[in-house]
């Protein structure tokens, strides 16, 4: 009989090579326009966790030896082709190492914490800063119904974004307004 470790195995995390508590780094690619900035965002792919939510990045757990910049650049990548994206190397915020939901309440203007479970496994998310240089953006299985969202738009909808990704739009009224 094996003995499970949570060093190569977690539920739900594609068989595992991770450990039970994750680390996934993300870029938020935005574009700016005469008048507008705009973030990237999407729809998660069927099949994958919190499929079809909305997202606002793009990324992926940081395997074992991988630098988190090299990851976020990587899952980016992977997740939408077709871009040439400058992503910062420095990121810009470190969110909670949980596995709930949060909701953007854009009348408090806050990420509040929701009772939804996102994931079975706490996961810490790093996020980077990437900026829009050219190409445009391919839906994979991945992502999917990517678009180039104003930034006013997110802030001022609520919404049921993806795992924590609610925790970045105070971000993006810090930077962009």
């Amino acid at each position: 009989m094996s003995t499970i470790s949570p060093f190569n195995w977690t539920p739900g995390c594609y068989n595992l090579k991770y450990p039970a508590t994750l680390v996934a780094s993300n870029v938020v690619v935005w574009r700016y326009s005469v008048d507008m900035t705009y973030i990237l965002t999407g729809r998660r792919g069927e099949g994958r966790w919190e499929a079809n939510r909305p997202i606002l990045a793009h990324g992926g757990f940081v395997d074992p030896g991988e630098d988190p910049y090299e990851t976020a650049v990587r899952e980016l990548q992977e997740e939408v082709p077709g871009m040439k994206v400058e992503v910062d190397r420095l990121p810009f915020l470190l969110t909670p190492s949980h596995g709930m939901r949060y909701r953007w309440n854009p009348e408090a203007r806050k990420a509040e914490l929701t009772e939804d479970r996102a994931q079975d496994v706490p996961i810490t998310t790093i996020e980077y800063w990437g900026e829009w240089v050219s190409g445009e953006p391919e839906a994979t299985g991945e992502a999917h119904n990517l678009r180039w969202t104003p930034v006013t738009e997110i802030i001022h909808q609520e919404n049921d974004w993806a795992f924590n990704m609610a925790l970045i739009i105070p971000k993006l009224i810090d930077c962009f307004f």
